[in-house]
């Protein structure tokens, strides 16, 4: 039912999108508008994605058969830009987190790319009779201004317009609120686009906001997002709801092997977050902005249907209890000599209470506490609440006229610093990290090197302390009609001070990477051979878990005169090692493919890739795939490929068991 929903759906978008691109011409000329800003323009991209597989993946709960549908739309009305994000999956499911989204947005980067796309066109135009002349434009305002203003206004107005067009032409979108007034002058932006320049940025449904580093990043807020930077002044807003709960806790027989549908769903708590910023300054230039994030479980919604657990797999109390966590940030960014030098700095503070279930904290009787009353008020300490703070101090150096970076990080983490707000979030640890990249001879040689060292056990709450020492050094030699080399070694150190031998870690990983290649033309055929080596040595305490691994890949492709390219590679990889059934691996890759166009829109590829593990297993895989357009409807491919495992011994297949797959992947995409 799902399937077919949404198969309606998507015929409907595609067979409508050529009718609304002709209703943004009819408009635009039936309103008599300037050309250079149309009553109403309609854009966007559109994506239709579904797949068959015969079996299920192992370790993966994604379904045998699963398709989506992506619609995002932008237009604007009288100026106004609006744009419109949507997804519909058949992966949905109610007993997990929403895929599905649609969000409504009202966006001014939609307008700015309208206006520096049509300005940068039009100075194309102006400047193809007036190329190279900008030097010669500038020192004849700077030497002869005053006379051609009283002599000859005309040819000091043309080469003010030369040197404004030259400009105009190196601008970016990002660059169009700051020089709007160069636009102006140019009789490229209109006072009414003026006007709409200074609108907030709006977000309507599912937004992904990405504030900083400690706070709010990556995670989907279904709400509201509201973005304003007018000038220097900075303001934005977040607010909804972030996890929907789950009551099911349910498990199936888990193995892998003989069932792959197997899964664990856990129960979940409604989450709700809202955060606020304020500032100074621009995100792509010099600002300060601070930041405040509050994050809540509502806890009144119940984890657990009881008639739906079985009793062997119900959790603890403790594996799922409703948190709290409040964040507050401050950072700044000051952008030096055109964003050749950089200094970014950046601290912040976390209350996390892990069960907002748990005992308060007792401060004593409010006329004698030490704990201000607007504390108490609106924040609730809890016997599981714990505080910490963060912060992050980088430099970096960009110099493009010497091929020259740097960057310097110092970053701490602390061990109860929390924030709801971001996706993966790796606490306990300070690292500093220096990197430089250095190019010469016109970049035809490069060098680099990078140092890192990481620590951990902050406050001293666990076992032991572990240490991270990495560094890395690498080559690049791209000389003219040579073959080119690209070289890097990296060793890295992982230690602990664990006195029992149990708990101890000391390992160390060296890896070498060497890569050589080399395109050259002989008679009407373009060949391009590349070589590269790889070696990754570990080595453990007491050689509990040593193996070296080293492999070679040689690949060599061929295009014809006639629209017909062909690669293939060999690939040898071994591995030796102290650990059980991986003491001894031998690996031999064969790839062949091959890509060809006809009518210069038809595109076929068609490929084979085997594998042999010696006296282990073996691998096949076959593949097709073809593009095509739909007329002026819609682009057309389709991957259609074959894959076979056999193990020859049983070591082997206590691992992964023998299958036989076929794949077919089908996208039909339009845009306009």
């Amino acid at each position: 039912m799902k399937l077919f929903q949404l198969l309606c759906i998507v015929v409907l978008s595609f067979c409508s999108i050529q009718l609304r691109a002709q209703l943004t011409d009819v408009a635009s000329a039936s309103t008599g508008y300037n050309p250079s800003a149309p009553f109403f323009t309609f854009s966007g991209n559109t994506r239709l994605y579904a797949e068959s597989s015969s079996r299920q993946g192992y370790f993966s709960e994604r379904p045998r058969q699963y398709a989506f549908w992506e619609f995002n739309p932008t237009f604007a009305l009288f100026g106004i830009p609006f744009g419109v994000n949507v997804l519909y999956s058949t992966e949905d499911d109610s007993l997990r987190q929403h895929i599905n989204m649609a969000a409504l947005s009202l966006d001014p980067t939609i307008l700015k790319n309208y206006i520096i796309s049509r300005a940068q066109a039009k100075a194309e135009e102006y400047l193809a009779k007036y190329e190279g002349v900008l030097e010669s434009a500038k020192d004849s305002i700077a030497m002869y201004g005053d006379s051609l203003a009283k002599y000859n206004p005309e040819r000091l107005k043309e080469l003010e317009e030369t040197v404004r067009m030259y400009d105009i032409r190196g601008m970016s979108a990002k660059d169009v609120l700051a020089r709007r007034d160069l636009l102006e002058k140019a009789g490229l932006l209109s006072t009414f686009e003026k006007v709409m320049l200074w609108m907030p940025r709006v977000v309507v449904g599912t937004s992904y906001p990405s504030y900083n580093e400690f706070t709010l990043n990556g995670i989907g807020v279904n709400g509201v997002d509201f973005e304003w930077n007018p000038g220097k002044f900075y303001m934005a807003f977040t607010t909804g709801k972030v996890l929907n709960p789950i009551q099911q806790y349910i498990r199936y027989p888990v193995n892998v092997i003989k069932n792959p549908d197997s899964t664990i769903i856990q129960p979940i708590y409604g989450r709700n977050l809202t955060a606020f910023r304020i500032g100074y300054g621009r995100r792509d230039d010099t600002y300060f902005i601070l930041t405040a994030m509050k994050a809540k479980d509502d806890a009144t919604t119940q984890p657990y249907d009881s008639t739906k657990i079985s009793t062997d797999t119900v959790p603890t109390v403790s594996d799922v209890t409703p948190q709290e966590n409040y964040v507050v940030d401050f950072e700044g960014n000051v952008s030096l000599f055109e964003d050749r030098w950089i200094l970014r700095g950046e601290v912040a503070g976390s209350l996390f209470t892990s069960d907002t279930r748990s005992s308060d904290i007792q401060f004593g009787d409010s006329t004698n506490s030490d704990v201000p009353g607007i504390v108490k008020d609106n924040i609730n300490l809890k016997v599981s609440s714990f505080i910490d703070w963060s912060a992050l101090a980088n430099t970096t150096v960009n110099i493009p006229e010497t091929a020259t970076r740097f960057s310097a990080t110092a970053r701490r983490i602390g061990a109860g610093f929390r924030s709801l707000g971001l996706l993966n979030q790796r606490n306990d640890y300070i690292r500093y990290d220096v990197r430089i990249d250095q190019g010469v001879f016109n970049r035809q040689l490069s060098v680099g090197g990078f140092v890192r060292r990481d620590l951990d056990n902050l406050i001293s709450w666990k076992r032991n302390t572990t240490e991270i020492f990495a560094y890395g050094v690498t080559l690049g030699i791209s000389p003219r009609k040579l073959p080119y080399i690209r070289a890097m070694y990296s060793p890295y150190y992982q230690r602990n001070d664990a006195t029992n031998d149990t708990f101890k870690v000391q390992n160390t990983t060296s890896l070498l990477s060497l890569t050589t290649g080399y395109a050259y033309q002989l008679f009407d055929v373009s060949n391009n051979t590349t070589l590269s080596y790889t070696t990754n040595t570990i080595r453990s305490f007491k050689a509990i878990s040593d193996f070296d691994l080293s492999s070679i890949t040689l690949g060599h492709s061929v295009s014809f005169s006639f629209p017909l390219t062909v690669s293939a590679s060999v690939g040898l990889i071994k591995q030796n090692s102290t650990i059980k059934d991986f003491q001894q691996i031998n690996i031999t890759n064969i790839d062949i493919n091959a890509n060809y166009t006809l009518f210069d829109v038809w595109n076929l590829n068609a490929g084979i890739n085997l594998a042999n593990e010696k006296n282990a297993s073996t691998r096949t895989g076959f593949f097709f795939g073809t593009t095509v357009p739909i007329w002026k409807i819609a682009v057309f491919d389709l991957r259609a490929e074959k894959n076979t495992f056999s193990t020859i011994n049983t070591n082997a297949g206590q691992f992964l068991a023998d299958f036989n797959e076929t794949i077919v992947r089908a996208t039909l995409s339009k845009s306009w």
